[in-house]
């Protein structure tokens, strides 16, 4: 007698920007397994490129705060026969722990993308006040695990570290290129910086964009990414009187086509789980400085695999990327440590490791 396969339903807060939308995107490209149905409930679509029609996913438009959610995943989860929800932000799992006192036999995996990290008292206090209710917890690095722990439950057997993956499209080969040095205007001897990321506090681009009066050489800024903070840093840039040295070239969907043209990589953050762009800048060879910050203390080896600069310290950072263009030697030991620890982040992988995991959780009546 053939066994049910498990059917999962990923929850997530919105289609487009950011870590978890790749991480998510990622999912949907290349997870398939005759044992598990992988199904994507996505809350809001801001309206960004890439927007996929398939009968496995859900694309909804509420308002932040709508009721109307929880009704609609009661009827999808009901319709579709779901064992597993698998949220992946703040407001699914909001309406995922109210659905488990709705449907206490549905399961709950909750992935842990670093909200958390960013103090939200309300969701922390609803992560403890849920957390029997809570199959596993996945934790994106161990940094984030050991938040966890520290701030939630010290409960280390509920949770699990499942690093982010790096898609197999990411890199200089990846297809055809529409971004070349000549199409932005970049002379050869200009050294290309790059930034890639939401436009927000948290991304720190605003020390990126004050680092750069302290550069004495021909250079090129790009910065891939939007977000609340665009406004604010195109401004400082003309105030510091490098808006013309500066590019911002908006949200990609696929930033795989600038990596090519980047001397460097620079990850400004004030705060990180596991950011994909580093993995991504790995993959295509680039070398990346970031901001000393515990995740990327995990990820990062200094002068081995990347260069440090401390947090909030433009001029640090600026000295970083003069050491590295002046140290030809020092680049190419980082970007061939640096690819070679990036291999270890297969999309494969992950997904190996995440239908082991609604194996271990599911009914013993599910396919194996």
């Amino acid at each position: 007698m053939s066994r049910e396969s498990i059917r999962v339903l990923h929850i997530v807060d919105k289609f487009g920007i950011g870590g978890v939308q790749k991480v998510v995107q990622g999912l949907l490209e290349n997870f398939k397994s005759p044992h598990v149905e992988a199904h994507f409930y996505f809350l809001r679509d801001p309206g960004m490129p890439g927007k996929r029609t398939r009968e496995d996913i859900v694309i909804r438009n509420y308002a932040k705060y709508s009721p109307l959610p929880l009704l609609d995943l009661c009827h999808t989860v009901r319709r579709k026969n779901i064992h597993i929800l698998h949220t992946h932000q703040r407001k699914g799992f909001y309406l995922a722990s109210v659905l488990g006192l709705l449907l206490p036999e549905i399961k709950h995996i909750h992935q842990e993308h670093g909200d958390l990290l960013l103090g939200y008292r309300g969701y922390t206090l609803m992560m403890k006040l849920r957390w029997s209710g809570i199959a596993r917890l996945v934790a994106v690095s161990e940094h984030v695990k050991r938040h966890i722990l520290h701030t939630v439950r010290d409960d280390p057997a509920k949770v699990v570290v499942l690093n982010n993956f790096v898609s197999p499209l990411v890199g200089p080969n990846s297809g055809q290129n529409v971004f070349s040095r000549t199409n932005l205007e970049i002379s050869p001897q200009e050294f290309v910086i790059g930034f890639v990321g939401r436009l927000r506090k948290v991304k720190g681009c605003e020390y990126l964009i004050r680092a750069l009066p302290y550069l004495d050489f021909p250079y090129r800024a790009l910065i891939v990414g939007d977000g609340d903070q665009r406004a604010a840093l195109e401004r400082l840039a003309r105030d510091l009187k490098v808006s013309e040295r500066v590019r911002f070239l908006g949200w990609m969907e696929d930033a795989s086509e600038v990596y090519p043209l980047l001397d460097v990589l620079v990850l400004p953050s004030l705060s990180e789980a596991f950011p994909v762009v580093l993995l991504e800048a790995r993959c295509a060879g680039v070398p990346v400085i970031c901001s000393r910050i515990p995740a990327l203390c995990d990820l990062v080896e200094n002068r081995e695999t990347g260069l440090f600069f401390e947090p909030e310290d433009e001029r640090d950072l600026a000295d970083q990327i003069v050491c590295l263009r002046r140290d030809p030697t020092l680049r190419e030991r980082i970007v061939r440590q640096s690819s070679e620890s990036a291999q270890r982040f297969s999309v494969s992988a992950y997904c190996r490791a995440l239908e082991e995991l609604y194996h271990e959780i599911a009914p013993s009546t599910m396919a194996r």
